[in-house]
């Protein structure tokens, strides 16, 4: 609760007369933006997640459900201007991100490479059959977590030596479990499509910011 009323009792700043420490600033995201890979959106921020229909059986209960099969995901450093100056905001903390995400497009598309329905989102253009099924069919990979480890330095360095030491954890566990009888995880498809959802935090949004300001080290 102490947390909370610091943070609701943050009073709302310009950027030319903030003061170091936790800053409350309103604006418009401006920068040098990434482009999204299926709108072509120019954007501080997108992921695109690609889902697949699956059964989730475990010892005792079965159900099916949405889950990510693939997908792709990066993030940059915007600035925040407010009319009095401009101020460069870094999205990544250690401990927590968030961003305000924008639905820009989602389909679904079967395995034939054909729409079975589309949803565009007004104001961004949706992309064709042939771009969607390529952005399935093409290599993916999560950039998200490797920027996240780039921007936090030296902390980023170890964090990414103990997540990948959790990864050989669990896949030692998970050959483990693949002997163990007491335990039975299987996936399968009950669906002839797949669904592809993109989010973007859109440069030239109007954002709020609330954070800590320090000294640019650049």
């Amino acid at each position: 609760y102490r947390a909370y009323r610091i943070l609701a009792d943050a009073p709302r700043s310009n950027v030319r007369s903030m003061a170091m420490g936790l800053v409350h600033l309103r604006g418009k995201a401006t920068g040098e933006p990434l482009v999204s890979p299926l709108t072509r959106t120019r954007c501080f921020a997108y992921v695109c997640r690609i889902q697949s229909y699956v059964k989730v059986r475990t010892k005792g209960s079965t159900r099916w459900e949405w889950q990510d099969v693939s997908g792709d995901d990066d993030i940059r450093h915007f600035y925040i201007d407010d009319g009095t100056g401009r101020v460069r905001v870094n999205p990544i903390q250690p401990d927590v991100m968030q961003l305000e995400m924008q639905r820009t497009f989602f389909c679904e598309i079967g395995k034939d490479g054909h729409f079975k329905s589309v949803k565009a989102v007004d104001g961004f253009p949706a992309p064709t059959e042939e771009a969607v099924w390529s952005y399935v069919n093409g290599a993916h990979s999560r950039k998200l977590l490797e920027r996240v480890f780039e921007m936090m330095g030296e902390r980023g360095k170890k964090a990414k030596a103990a997540m990948e030491t959790t990864l050989k954890v669990i896949g030692g566990a998970q050959k483990l479990q693949a002997m163990a009888p007491s335990f039975e995880v299987s996936w399968s498809s009950n669906d002839d499509k797949l669904r592809v959802i993109e989010e973007c935090f859109p440069a030239e949004s109007n954002c709020v910011v609330l954070g800590t300001c320090t000294e640019n080290p650049d």
